[in-house]
């Protein structure tokens, strides 16, 4: 991802440091949100649900976290269950289900791209 400092401050000016992942409520059309991470927040902006194929959501996942030891404790934890193939939702997923919030923050208005080709790359330089 390449993302804008703006964001990064955003991030760290909050006063709660938990779990959290910078969201856009208002994505252009180059975060193509067919294929983006989409969100689902609740009414005190924490993540209700996460993933590629939700029907109802709220804003696009940019890429973007804070995160604890918390979230790598949950992380191993899924790696110990599953194996290897495990993705940073797979553990959002984790930490809900045991009643652990997972924050957002919101970075609408701020640069960010989702990079995964030199084209996209290319786009990105423009």
């Amino acid at each position: 991802h390449l993302i804008e400092a703006e964001m990064i401050r955003r991030l760290l000016d909050r006063q709660n440091p938990t779990e959290t992942l910078c969201v856009d409520f208002t994505p252009i059309p180059h975060h193509r949100a067919d294929e983006a991470t989409k969100v689902a927040i609740d009414s005190a902006g924490c993540i209700q649900s996460i993933g590629k194929d939700l029907i109802c959501w709220d804003a696009l996942d940019t890429g973007t976290f804070l995160l604890t030891e918390d979230f790598f404790q949950a992380l191993h934890e899924l790696v110990q269950q599953r194996g290897i193939n495990v993705e940073m939702s797979d553990a959002i997923r984790y930490l809900i289900r045991r009643g652990h919030p997972f924050d957002t923050c919101d970075v609408s208005g701020c640069f960010w791209m989702d990079v995964d080709t030199e084209e996209e790359l290319r786009l990105a330089r423009i």
